[in-house]
């Protein structure tokens, strides 16, 4: 990876099922944003670590479990 992290380090901040998707196929944890352009019941199907609305609740959420 181009930071040298693994899988277990990181977190996919995502707005797309293309976003989940993706994470989750490479067991990725994921973080649903609602204000993108999937809606997040859609989002949801992909079992986010959290589901947030707001980058100021993701700074939050990230200072509180990073």
């Amino acid at each position: 990876m181009e930071f040298g992290l693994s899988v277990d380090e990181a977190v996919m901040v995502g707005d797309t099922t293309f976003d989940m998707e993706m994470a989750q196929n490479i067991g990725m944890d994921r973080i649903a944003l609602s204000h993108g352009v999937h809606h997040m019941d859609l989002l949801t199907t992909y079992n986010p670590v959290a589901e947030l609305d707001s980058l100021q609740a993701l700074n939050l959420w990230l200072m509180q479990n990073g």
